[in-house]
């Protein structure tokens, strides 16, 4: 019995599984982010913003009406860039999403959306959630 109970838990905590849950859904965020136009650097800031809610949504299997805490997920965009780019990595962001350089704003949210799932997983291993 209680070998039963403890390889349930060990399955649950499994790091492997919350990987591959973390990263398909990271990937669904990505597949269903409706891609739109920017025309300045405050709409790319808001268009990253809106990238990083939905993937929190998508992760966290939460659905919000409308991101109602843009300077949170932007903040978090931010931070993120800043560690894909480390000198100014929204701005390097938005100058390669605006000059269509290196494939334009697609491979920067597929860097984005890798970055988001290896911090969750990261923060998961770390700090397990079982219920």
């Amino acid at each position: 019995m209680k070998n039963k109970k403890l390889k349930a838990l060990l399955e649950e905590i499994d790091p492997r599984k919350s990987m591959d849950l973390v990263e398909d859904r990271v990937n669904e965020a990505l597949n269903e982010f409706q891609k739109k136009d920017f025309n300045s650097y405050d709409e790319f800031e808001e268009l990253m913003g809106e990238f990083v809610c939905l993937a929190d949504q998508k992760i966290n299997d939460i659905i919000y009406p409308y991101c109602d805490f843009r300077d949170y997920y932007v903040g978090r965009a931010i931070i993120y860039f800043d560690q894909i780019f480390p000198v100014h990595g929204m701005i390097a962001a938005h100058r390669i999403a605006e000059s269509g350089a290196e494939g334009g704003i697609r491979p920067l949210l597929t860097q984005l959306a890798q970055h988001i799932a290896d911090y969750e997983i990261k923060r998961n291993i770390e700090f397990p959630v079982v219920v």
